[in-house]
């Protein structure tokens, strides 16, 4: 298999669409970059002393798989791996002697290869600009999606990180699932596009619901069925709120953390994924004529 590995990276490395999405990445940085600048000076009043650009919440923000550049990743990974399949590569490589087993296995780990070192490009660069401009402060407040401006704790950041890593093995694995379900680029890139969507975006359809009703136990439910739900909904603060000038604001008493069960069931919900469709998609492809 480590055949196969290095003769996949080798494509990759020589792939034009390889290093054109590693350019794409490196100007969405600084379009971001730029962007949270000019947010942060027309906002200026709204934020109330939070900063949107720093290294920290560039971090946090470039790791999402599917906003700015993330939903790039797994798009890429389908075409890189569809071709395989149109070009003849897979065909050779069985008329070489390879298992098919081992084929898939190398797929899939060369396919996480492939996600990570664009991810890390481009998070990379993202933290690297913000710290530039905004420095890299964890004591300084950001603005927080449910209202709170609080700082970063630098445990919820490592958690974040394990989580998102945990979340493209899942993500990988769907997704070279359904390149070897379909073979072609039409049917996989939306299919996967809109499972992702959703998954993301759980949280928010959960949380508009909250407005007329308890849901603390679909919360609960979401948490172990939803592979993104650390990283779209797992920032959490402590706050209490007070009437300033007749308008109540949110006054934080912690730092933004992950709660100890959204970490865990972020982790197991998606090795669990990862292992079904790594699974599956290894006994579909062994039963399937590649020709």
């Amino acid at each position: 298999m480590g055949r196969l590995f290095k003769a996949f990276i080798f494509k990759a490395r020589r792939d034009v669409t390889f290093r054109i999405t590693l350019i794409v990445g490196a100007g969405i940085a600084v379009f971001m970059t730029v962007l949270y600048l000019v947010l942060e000076h027309v906002m200026k009043d709204q934020l109330e002393g939070a900063k949107l650009l720093t290294g920290p919440n560039m971090l946090i923000n470039s790791l999402s798989p599917v906003q700015n550049f993330g939903i790039a990743i797994p798009v890429n990974l389908i075409s890189f791996t569809c071709l395989e399949f149109s070009q003849g590569t897979i065909r050779n490589k069985i008329i070489a002697g390879n298992s098919k087993f081992k084929i898939y296995a190398s797929l899939c780990l060369s396919g996480l290869i492939f996600a990570l070192a664009l991810l890390i490009v481009y998070a990379g660069l993202c933290t690297a600009l913000g710290s530039i401009f905004g420095g890299f402060n964890l004591d300084e407040p950001v603005a927080f999606t449910n209202g709170v401006a609080a700082p970063l704790s630098g445990t919820f950041i490592l958690q974040l990180l394990v989580v998102t890593l945990f979340s493209y093995v899942s993500i990988v694995s769907f997704a070279i699932f359904t390149s070897t379900a379909f073979r072609s680029i039409g049917p996989c890139i939306p299919i996967v596009m809109i499972t992702l969507m959703f998954a993301y975006l759980g949280v928010t359809i959960v949380s508009s619901i909250g407005q007329r009703m308890d849901v603390s136990s679909l919360e609960t439910v979401l948490k172990v069925i939803d592979p993104l739900y650390a990283i779209s909904g797992g920032a959490e603060c402590k706050y209490i709120t007070d009437v300033v000038d007749g308008e109540t604001i949110k006054i934080p008493t912690s730092k933004i953390f992950m709660a100890t069960d959204t970490f865990a069931l972020g982790i197991v919900s998606n090795v669990v994924y990862a292992a079904i469709f790594f699974v599956a998609g290894s006994l579909l492809f062994k039963k399937r004529d590649v020709k």
